[in-house]
């Protein structure tokens, strides 16, 4: 029933241990039951399956992680059977270890090939122009040592710190920016050779090769780098092409083998003894005929199924229509509703909508929404994205309908020609209209949050609270009436300003007995309260002289200006800087407004979000509900 959730019953089924296999198929096919842990017995233990189920389950996810597979298979109704499914299970196995295990060794190995001949080509690079081949330089007599670097002064000082200790080359050509050096040195001088030049050039070293020349071994690794990409590529392939025929029926298997799992590990939550099993769960109430049913067919009527009284508290089930039910995900949010607490999931998908769409209010913009969600919507058929779709749905239709009131189109009076006719005109004289409709709805929305306080109070016969709310009701109509009856005495002439005084001061004593001292002083709170829904006028007027300075930006001037230098023949110059300029002031317009949308959604979602979680939610709820996770979730 909508404003409540649904009723729960907690039920305990007592079954041969035969028959348990029946019992837990009968549970899983019903699905809206949570199985709680029985206290009474011995502790059961999973069916034999399960390790099997299990193993099977943890390489399927493995697969999934190691090939990045993101799909979640909602788990069936119907399971295929169990030796099926580990069959193909094994298959699949067997195809990743051959081809995607294999694969993977493939390119590691290719990539550790390719970043080891990638180095080795870093460091023949600086020789790629030496001319002396690479065997002149590793054969070398003993009494000469070769020296090859990189030169960090000019030539001619490392020439005159050499001196006859040897004998320089400079190659000719050399690769980079760096100029080379190669030295052949008396190797009995080499030591104080190397000891003058240490700062005057970068040692390299000589790298090994059996060609020719360093050119053609740079030529040599580049070959066969590409032939280790190639290999990396190759198996790469190969891996994508198992995803591609792999990745439904690995999803299938887990969800599949993931329903399985859950059955076969059950009994860990049942009882038993030598000869029965006990089974304890929450269901709905309204479920409880069908679930007996079931367990009787299943069970071949040897099966027992009873109501039993518990004191703990039942999990919270959410029961609205499919157009409301959009908005529970933002009572989830903040936190479920107590069993027996009202849910606000109604009130929540009329409100907000309301002043999301007060707060946002223009035509463009609202079109803009409700395009949005409607593509959200054609993308996601369930989850959150379709909760949030339908939200900003009906957010959008609201936020157009203001924007007719308010007369606005993207921060204009005009929509393709039509000029619209705001009845208020929310920039301009109407603000103290919007004031005073902005302040009677906080007044209602903080008048409903209190009355429904009250009533939960005394639907779990808190009578003491609830009279604490309707004291609270009491001060808040004697507060806006005082205080109405000052601003706007013609309005409140209906009652002489000393009633209103008595009211107020009579729900403050009935407060003060009720909650004390710390009660009288909250009271200034109420204003403060109602004040704060100021904010879905305030921001709604920033919004709209954004949308005002984004349209200052002087596109149709421009369009103008391109037009006229076009018909009176200007120079083709003048021409294309008028379309440049037409073109940058419409990006800088589109940018504009764009931005404008992002941040009035946003704005308009957590302004709307607060005044219910702060202002709404502080006069009732209580939350801390605890979440009905059913064995199978309902398609």
């Amino acid at each position: 029933m909508v404003l409540s959730a649904e009723p729960m019953v907690k039920v305990r089924i007592v079954t041969a241990r035969r028959d348990v296999t029946q019992a837990i198929d009968a549970l899983y096919e019903f699905g809206a039951i949570q199985v709680t842990r029985a206290r009474e017995g011995e502790p059961g233990v999973p069916l034999a399956e399960f390790e099997g189920i299990s193993t099977s389950l943890i390489r399927l996810r493995s697969f999934e992680k190691t090939l990045g597979l993101g799909a979640q298979a909602r788990q069936p109704k119907e399971l295929l059977p169990l030796h099926s499914l580990l069959g193909r299970a094994k298959k699949v196995e067997e195809r990743f270890d051959g081809i995607v295990a294999a694969a993977q060794q493939e390119m590691s190995s290719a990539a550790t090939e390719r970043t080891s001949l990638l180095e080795r080509r870093r460091g023949l690079e600086p020789f790629a122009h030496l001319k002396t081949p690479p065997k002149t330089l590793s054969s070398l007599p003993p009494s000469l040592a070769a020296r090859y670097c990189e030169l960090l002064v000019p030539k001619g000082q490392l020439l005159k710190a050499v001196g006859g200790d040897g004998e320089v080359a400079f190659p000719s050509g050399t690769s980079g920016k760096g100029t080379f050096a190669l030295m052949l040195l008396d190797a009995r001088k080499a030591p104080q050779v190397d000891e003058r030049i240490s700062k005057m050039c970068r040692p390299i070293p000589i790298p090994q090769s059996q060609l020719p020349s360093f050119l053609e071994e740079i030529a040599e690794v580049g070959r066969q780098v590409r032939a280790a990409e190639v290999r990396e590529k190759g198996a790469r392939k190969k891996i994508a092409e198992f995803t591609r025929q792999s990745a439904s029926e690995i999803a299938e298997l887990r969800a599949h083998l993931e329903g399985h799992a859950k059955k076969a590990e059950l009994p860990n939550r049942f009882s038993q003894s030598d000869y029965l099993e006990v089974i304890e769960g929450w269901v709905p109430e309204r479920n409880f005929s069908r679930l007996s049913a079931e367990i009787a067919s299943k069970a071949h009527q040897r099966a027992v199924m009873e109501r039993i009284a518990s004191a703990e508290e039942p999990p919270v089930k959410l029961n609205n229509p499919p157009g409301i039910r959009r908005f529970e995900f933002m009572v989830q949010f903040f936190s479920l509703p107590h069993s027996g607490d009202i849910d606000p999931t109604l009130v929540i998908a009329v409100t907000f909508p309301l002043f999301f769409g007060m707060i946002l209010g223009d035509v463009g913009y609202g079109i803009l929404a409700v395009l949005m969600a409607l593509a959200l919507r054609s993308k996601v058929k369930n989850g959150f994205a379709k909760d949030l779709s339908g939200m900003l749905l009906l957010s959008g239709i609201s936020t157009v309908m203001f924007g007719l009131i308010f007369g606005e189109f993207f921060g204009g009076e005009e929509m393709l020609g039509l000029q619209l006719h705001p009845l208020i005109h929310r920039s301009g004289e109407g603000v103290p209209l919007l004031i005073g409709i902005v302040l009677i709805f906080a007044i209602a929305h903080i008048t409903l949050g209190l009355l429904i306080g009250a009533v939960t109070n005394a639907m779990h016969g808190h009578r003491k609270h609830a009279y604490a709310k309707a004291a609270w009701l009491a001060v808040f109509a004697g507060l806006i009436a005082t205080v109405g009856s000052i601003v706007l005495p013609a309005m409140f002439s209906f009652a002489p300003q000393s009633a209103f005084l008595i009211l107020l001061a009579g729900g403050a004593i009935w407060l003060y007995l009720l909650e004390g001292i710390a009660a009288i002083v909250e009271i200034p709170g109420l204003i403060a309260n109602t004040l704060s829904y100021l904010r879905v006028m305030a921001l709604g007027l920033s919004g709209v002289i954004l949308a005002q300075i984004i349209n200052t930006i002087p596109v149709q001037k421009s369009f103008g200006a391109l037009m006229y230098s076009i018909a009176h023949g200007a120079d083709p110059l003048a021409i294309l800087a008028s379309l440049f300029g037409l073109v940058l002031f419409a990006v800088f317009l589109l940018l504009g407004h764009a931005l404008a949308l992002v941040l009035g959604l946003f704005e308009s979602g957590v302004q709307a979000l607060r005044l219910h979680y702060v202002e709404f939610f502080s006069k009732f709820y209580r939350g801390g509900g605890l979440p009905f996770t059913p064995l199978r979730e309902d398609d």
